[in-house]
């Protein structure tokens, strides 16, 4: 089964980093999977969008662009209000409720309303909302098991030390709870 993932935001919100994590994370479980950023000519503040399919062995993913997303992660107003649409019915739709203050105008899909901004300040890490998203994505979609991410976050950070490998950690965990709710 290949499930198509579309992350978006402002640049500087980890909205390549969680995409590349994500696809990354799978093709080290063996699953198959394509990352495609895209974003416009601004470093930080511009729109960043990245999408990611990840599918079983069985199943190889030759594009991630489809007409329609099996889920989609906004981190911003701009980006709920552009990729909705795109939003398949019975879909999964995180967002980021620091930031995005409307109400999604669907009652097809699966909303996971996460303050990520928040809660990554409650944790100590405020870089760390795109972590708590890919927490409560993962929770809910079923994608990827939340031990295996965290196996990967670990890897991922553990130059950075302990103290950055468990704040991560800490983050990612408080996303899972709030996927596990849906």
């Amino acid at each position: 089964m290949k499930t198509t993932v579309i992350i978006s935001g402002f640049g500087g919100q980890g909205v390549m980093s969680a995409g590349k994590m994500l696809a990354d994370t799978a093709s080290e479980l063996g699953l198959n999977a394509i990352y495609l950023p895209e974003y416009g000519p601004q470093q930080r503040g511009g729109k960043a969008k990245c999408t990611v399919s990840v599918s079983d062995k069985n199943d190889t993913v030759y594009s991630p662009l489809k007409r329609y997303c099996d889920c989609l992660i906004a981190l911003n107003d701009l980006s709920l209000q552009t990729f909705l649409p795109q939003l398949k019915k019975g879909g999964i739709l995180v967002m980021n409720t620091s930031i995005i203050k409307s109400e999604p105008d669907r009652d097809d899909i699966k909303i996971i309303k996460v303050p990520a901004d928040d809660i990554a300040m409650k944790v100590k890490n405020p870089k760390a909302g795109n972590l708590i998203i890919l927490g409560a994505l993962t929770a809910a979609a079923g994608l990827i098991k939340g031990e295996d991410f965290k196996s990967s976050i670990e890897k991922r950070f553990k130059s950075k030390g302990q103290a950055v490998v468990n704040s991560n950690l800490a983050a990612f965990d408080e996303g899972q709870k709030l996927g596990k709710i849906v």
